[in-house]
């Protein structure tokens, strides 16, 4: 089974990858994680510098991750990607193939609500393969 996590390199994210391997581990799956960078279009240098440090250390923080999926036996593989995330995730399902996609949602506020569009919703009328999608009660404290 290759199960497909996206992680969005913060601490929650981490919590939900946790909950993920322990619920698909017991399935012997493999865990692609995939990270997408939101493209900024039109930075200027002194963002783009921000920008190229931010993606450093994004990408750190999921390097970790992956080892800790490997410190607990399962096999992993990593895709760091830049660019819409609806688009970017739908391109990595076809690449990749995955059995399941799994989507950890966050507690938004009402203005995060109004101005955010939703990776879940979006994957849910587009993706076609299945989809996992955690809510916050699942993984949070």
């Amino acid at each position: 089974m290759k199960v497909m996590f996206c992680h969005d390199g913060e601490e929650m994210g981490q919590k939900a990858l946790e909950t993920a391997v322990d619920f698909f581990k017991p399935h012997k799956a493999d865990m692609i994680i995939l990270c997408v960078n939101n493209d900024v279009a039109d930075a200027s240098m002194e963002v783009d510098c921000i920008t190229e440090e931010f993606q450093k250390e994004h990408k750190a923080n999921i390097d970790k991750s992956a080892q800790w999926v490997a410190e607990h036996g399962m096999d992993v593989d990593v895709i760091m990607a830049t660019g819409d995330p609806r688009e970017m995730v739908i391109a990595a399902i076809e690449k990749k193939n995955p059995d399941v996609v799994v989507i950890a949602r966050r507690k938004k506020s009402a203005r995060e609500s109004a101005f955010r569009k939703s990776l879940s919703a979006y994957l849910v009328k587009n993706a076609a393969c299945n989809l996992f999608i955690m809510g916050p009660e699942s993984y949070s404290d």
